[in-house]
């Protein structure tokens, strides 16, 4: 995934995952979708405070990129499909 992030970010045009063209909407949903879980699991005590600190700081780069600023706009709407992660984000 890191790939496929790392591609928008750069304003590339290609998108793949596991050897699959997504679109970038769908990639960046797909992130999103990881990241609500990876909080889930630090609220529920299963995931280390500094190992959850060090992926929030990921998220929050990615989010604030300008490739990602729509999308997460969008999905922002959907706050209970996250579990609470734009509320913890802060600010984005």
């Amino acid at each position: 995934m890191n790939e496929a992030l790392n591609a928008i970010v750069s304003g590339k045009a290609d998108y793949i995952i596991n050897g699959k063209e997504k679109t970038k909407e769908a990639i960046i949903i797909d992130y999103l979708n990881l990241c609500a879980e990876e909080y889930l699991w630090y609220k529920k005590g299963r995931i280390d405070t500094e190992v959850w600190s060090a992926w929030k700081a990921g998220m929050i780069y990615y989010f604030k990129q300008d490739a990602f600023k729509d999308d997460i706009e969008k999905q922002k709407v959907q706050k209970d499909s996250y579990y609470g992660l734009f509320e913890v984000l802060g600010d984005l």
